[in-house]
């Protein structure tokens, strides 16, 4: 272990006040416990750690890191940074890393980084289809020309009127609109809405 590592392991050593209760808890699970106590929040079984010849804590082979934010940025700084990987971005990180050491939220801690790293998000392809530009719809040169028509609905029925829904038409030119009950939102009966107000009066 490089000098950094040892001094921030050092520290995290001295931080972590649940991490000596845990190690303490797969020493003693050797010989009675299964289950962490419920105060340490642990998903995992004690049966699934150990302690290495270095006795240092393990879990399924792998290092447990204390609960030190320093150290565990600075191992997954060197895994992502590092020459044989540079920059792989967040799932082959989590997998490099995890060949060797272990922490709960360690795939969420990886995440974050890589979210934050500019390198990575620089290079990420872009796998969703792109859109086109905008077009603007060109500008009708008479009024009723060129219309538009959206429904509002579940409106508090009329006096004299059981309709709830309402057809909206919009001229895109002068802005007038036309407010129509409407009963029927199939196509069929939003034509024959339209037609009628077409030969009117109110459309000439």
């Amino acid at each position: 272990m490089d000098p950094d590592l040892r001094a921030l392991w050092t520290t995290a050593m001295e931080q972590d006040e649940d991490f000596e209760k845990i190690r303490k808890a797969v020493v003693d699970g050797l010989r009675s416990l299964r289950k962490f106590p419920n105060e340490l929040k642990l998903q995992i079984s004690i049966a699934e750690c150990d302690i290495d010849p270095l006795r240092r804590l393990r879990y399924h082979e792998r290092i447990w890191i204390p609960a030190y934010e320093p150290l565990r940025t600075e191992l997954i700084q060197q895994t992502h940074d590092s020459m044989l990987t540079g920059h792989p971005g967040r799932d082959t990180t989590l997998a490099t890393l995890s060949r060797r050491f272990f922490w709960p939220g360690i795939s969420q801690d990886v995440r974050k980084f890589c979210n934050n790293c500019d390198v990575c998000g620089r290079v990420t392809t872009w796998r969703d289809k792109r859109w086109g530009l905008l077009k603007p719809l060109p500008i009708p040169n008479r009024i009723w020309r060129e219309i538009s028509m959206d429904f509002i609905v579940g409106l508090p029925p009329a006096r004299g009127s059981r309709e709830t829904n309402c057809l909206v038409i919009v001229d895109r030119f002068s802005k007038g609109a036309i407010f129509e009950p409407i009963s029927d939102m199939s196509a069929e009966g939003t034509a024959n809405v339209f037609i009628k107000l077409f030969y009117s009066d109110v459309i000439g």
